[in-house]
């Protein structure tokens, strides 16, 4: 009886763990008809003079948000994506803006509303290369600034402009790769300043400054544009199915329309040309996007489904 006893146990423990299992794999398996977040509907680059890039002093973007975004809608207009000496930045608006207030002590991650974010992508990350009054993101991949800048409808200019200069060895500039690491206490450093201007009421916040590797300021001649829905999934499925992950019904999805461009460089307008991209590629289709060669700037709506999906999923 004892031996039977126990092959029983055996038995139920086997049981017990294929059973748990296969609940932990349902339970980690993405539903049908899912576009999971962050959801990226446009990620789009544009090449620019490359005889503009050499010594990058001051650069700045124009935004027209033709459309009200509603308080409750998580998205972020990242307007200027590019890079310094090989370091990969990041400028954005954002509509609910999350970081560690840097003045705090054991500050906990906060979510602050709409602001604006400076990221610098690498794996250099290291707070003394940031000086602000704001909110702090640092990982092993990037460091950013995040810093309340209100916005909304209207017409905003992101701003990045040389500030200042941190003596140190130059860097050798065979090796710029934004995995090389320029210590700030080694190498020397350009400081860059990040501000959004509101420019209908003239309003402007100072989001903060960061240090890119170098004294004279490289950029590849391409920008990044994209756009992002974040928070929660999108469900292009049935309706009012039940599902184990926060959503957004497809139909509901806010639509939102605005107009990038008037990229100047040292005080000279840049011409926009369209440039193939190998980046996120959406699940679903819900933006358009068309450049307006005449102009230098780009139409972008987001919201919309733009071509048929299949069969909702019960």
């Amino acid at each position: 009886m004892t031996r039977l006893y126990t092959k029983l146990y055996l038995v139920t423990i086997v049981l017990l763990v294929l059973t748990s299992q296969y609940l932990s794999a349902q339970q980690l398996r993405k539903p049908d008809s899912i576009a999971t977040s962050p959801f990226f509907p446009v990620f789009s680059r544009y090449s620019i003079d490359s005889a503009d890039t050499k010594d990058v002093k001051k650069i700045s973007i124009d935004i027209e948000i033709k459309t009200t975004i509603p308080d409750g809608y998580h998205y972020c207009i990242s307007a200027l994506n590019a890079d310094f000496n090989g370091k990969s930045f990041h400028l954005a608006l954002a509509t609910h803006t999350n970081g560690i207030p840097i003045e705090l002590k054991n500050a906990k991650d906060t979510v602050f509303g709409q602001g604006a974010v400076f990221t610098r992508w690498g794996k250099d990350a290291d707070i003394n290369l940031i000086k602000t009054k704001g909110f702090t993101e640092i990982d092993s991949g990037h460091t950013s600034i995040r810093n309340e800048a209100l916005w909304n409808k209207g017409r905003y200019r992101i701003t990045l402009s040389k500030s200042g200069y941190t003596e140190g060895k130059p860097i050798p500039s065979q090796s710029l790769n934004w995995e090389k690491k320029y210590p700030l206490t080694e190498y020397e450093h350009t400081w860059f300043a990040m501000s959004v201007e509101n420019l209908e009421t003239r309003k402007k916040w100072l989001i903060g400054t960061m240090a890119f590797p170098g004294k004279t300021m490289k950029m590849t001649p391409r920008i990044l544009v994209f756009l992002e829905q974040y928070g929660p999934a999108i469900n292009y499925g049935a309706k009012n199915r039940v599902l184990n992950i926060p959503t957004i019904y497809y139909k509901d999805i806010p639509k939102v329309q605005l107009v990038i461009g008037n990229l100047n460089i040292n005080g000279k307008k840049q011409r926009l040309e369209k440039a193939t991209v190998n980046g996120p590629k959406a699940e679903i289709n819900i933006s358009k996007e068309i450049l307006n060669v005449s102009k230098d700037e780009i139409w972008f709506e987001t919201g919309e489904l733009q071509q048929p999906v299949s069969e909702p999923k019960k």
